[in-house]
């Protein structure tokens, strides 16, 4: 698929959204196809590759966060650059490339009579009726910056956001033009880059354009529903276990960057296709495989053949193909809608309407035997302030449920961080040291013992079919959407892509069932989503998911078919991931007591 040079003047001439699945396939593709400098290692987590700014810039309208402003600005003045000699585009490619992921930061926000004024000179910058006398002054991070005047920008180590300073004083309309004028040939360069990047797409016709409908659809999905934050990263065996996120030596590195080159120019080809298996337990510890469930690559302990080498590169480059055929298709009207996977593999649970789905809770809690379903409650206590010295805290919880038996109740908060097991091996809930430590630990610190006589044991289903009696324990997904509302209409409406789903899910589902970390969960390792988080999240994606600030994941006891992996409520908003055992992630109790 070829940009023409027109293609690239109407794709910045007016207001455009980019789907995230086209983001994340040019974020993938950009790498594989462009750099001759890193492995083919490139991991699709959260905001994990630094080649997404190149597309985040330009897909995404990023560098100014107006916009038509700045598709105005390229498209206008695109003839005016075209002039930038080679250097020039390099140089603002590499200022644009070497910071974090927004254009930059502000030493401090633009006063109102700035933010006018700016608004004012952009459209004549646009019109080109006026230009600055001078470039925005550069300089890379280094002693003695602090003692630089005026407005100038410092390129700071990668990875980190480059930063505008700005002096105290009202900003003079010059100083205003130059900042215009540079983020202006940014874009420009940018789009050049990505320009590059699409003309070397048109291989991607002569490797892949003989692949069929059904086997696109066959890689899409499987490239696409993996529940890992690992997706593309190599697992390679260590004896009987796996150095996750594993980098290719020097030497394969070397070899990986000449094998794709003869790949892509027909030179080379693989013997065979690489093996696909549905779960890590099902490598064999030789070749190289590519894992259904996370997406990773699995390799061996010795070197990788040439043969092997090709294997991955004809698989990463299959997947970017595979992703730009799909949207092209839906583009001009061949396809409705992605590929997705059957709604029965996906979500294999039956929901429930429970009564507390519908109800809303008091800012207040009540007394345990005037509680009714939807109440907050009272009971136990555990530390959560992070203050040991002043003793531990009352438990806060949710009734879920009430019956003859009694109130079923699950904490408001996270009230702690810990994995799910402690190696990164095939568990279940009932053999887990979250149970373990529940049951043993948790019950004995939390209630005294006329608490602990109130506790009623419950005979839990589990996702292995094995029966557990447990004091406390922690939600299924079957038991998690149905007290949390989440329908089976939502789950088949639920948008593709990730960041859309969390977005989706956030506005749609109980608020309740995204839970805060306590203080003391945060000592304790726990994340808690943040504003930043947010804004980036805006930026790259085009997503709103402020409602997820100041939660945390927390673990349900579901596994998976293996047993490798644990589903968790995540807390950018996501309800039917997993995540590896062995991580930690936040606890969210449950018990049952009777109450006279």
């Amino acid at each position: 698929m070829k940009k023409r040079e027109s293609d690239i003047e109407t794709l910045f001439s007016g207001d455009i959204v980019i789907p995230a699945n086209v983001q994340a396939a040019k974020e993938k593709a950009l790498e594989e196809i462009r750099s001759s400098e890193a492995p083919a290692h490139v991991r699709r987590g959260f905001l994990g590759s630094r080649a997404g700014l190149v597309a985040a810039c330009v897909l995404a309208v990023l560098v100014l966060g107006t916009g038509s402003a700045v598709a105005a600005t390229i498209y206008s003045r695109y003839e005016a650059y075209k002039a930038m000699e080679q250097y020039k585009i390099d140089y603002y490619y590499d200022v644009a490339n070497s910071g974090g992921y927004l254009a930059y930061v502000k030493t401090r926000e633009f006063k109102k009579k700035e933010e006018t004024r700016y608004s004012e000179l952009e459209k004549a910058y646009n019109n080109s009726e006026m230009h600055p006398e001078e470039e925005l002054k550069i300089y890379k991070t280094a002693d003695g910056i602090d003692k630089i005047s005026g407005v100038f920008l410092e390129v700071t180590p990668q990875g980190e956001e480059n930063i505008l300073h700005l002096p105290k004083r009202m900003l003079k309309d010059e100083e205003i033009l130059e900042i215009i004028d540079h983020l202006a040939k940014e874009n420009y360069a940018v789009t050049q880059k990505v320009k590059e990047f699409n003309e070397s797409a048109e291989n991607y016709s002569n490797l892949f354009g003989d692949m069929t409908d059904s086997e696109v659809d066959y890689y899409y999905v499987l490239f696409h529903y993996s529940n890992s934050e690992f997706s593309g990263a190599y697992e390679r065996a260590s004896g009987a276990e796996f150095a996750r996120s594993a980098e290719l030596s020097a030497e394969e590195e070397s070899r990986y960057r000449g094998l794709m080159a003869e790949y892509k120019n027909g030179l080379k080809k693989p013997d065979k296709t690489i093996s696909v298996i549905d779960y890590p337990e099902d490598y064999a510890g030789e070749g190289v495989a590519f894992c259904d469930s996370d997406n990773c690559y699995y390799i061996g302990e010795g070197k990788l053949s040439d043969d092997e080498i090709l294997q991955i590169i004809e698989m990463k480059l299959r997947e970017a193909y595979v992703n730009m055929r799909v949207d092209e298709e839906i583009a001009f009207g061949k396809r409705a809608e992605a590929p997705k996977k059957s709604l029965s593999s996906v979500d294999g649970v039956n929901i429930t309407d429970m009564q507390f789905s519908h109800t809303t809770s008091p800012e207040t809690t009540v007394a345990l035997n005037e509680a009714k379903v939807g109440d907050i409650v009272k009971f136990g206590k555990y530390e959560q302030n992070g203050n040991t010295s002043d003793g531990a805290e009352d438990i806060e919880w949710y009734v879920l449920d009430k019956g003859e038996a009694g109130l079923t109740l699950i904490t408001k908060d996270a009230i702690q961080n810990k994995m799910f097991y402690s190696k990164n091996a095939k568990t279940s809930w009932v053999n887990s040291d979250s149970r373990k430590w529940l049951n043993e630990e948790f019950v004995n610190e939390a209630f005294s013992n006329s608490e602990k006589g109130m506790l009623r044991n419950r005979n839990n289903d589990n996702s292995d079919g094995v029966h557990s009696i447990d004091v406390v324990y922690v939600l299924s997904r079957e038991e998690a959407y149905s007290y949390f509302g989440i329908t089976t209409d939502m789950l088949v409406a639920k948008p593709d892509s990730y960041e859309k789903a969390c977005e989706y899910f956030l506005k749609n589902v109980d608020s309740r069932l995204y839970a805060r970390p306590s203080a003391y969960a945060v000592q304790n390792g726990a994340f808690a989503w943040t504003s930043e988080n947010s804004k980036k999240m805006q930026q790259f994606y085009g997503v709103d998911v402020s409602k997820a600030e100041g939660t945390t994941g927390w673990w349900l006891r579901d596994t998976d078919e293996q047993g490798n992996s644990a589903f968790y409520i995540d807390a950018m908003g996501n309800i039917d991931g997993s995540t590896y055992v062995s991580d930690a992630c936040g606890v969210r109790p449950v018990i049952n007591i009777f109450v006279k």
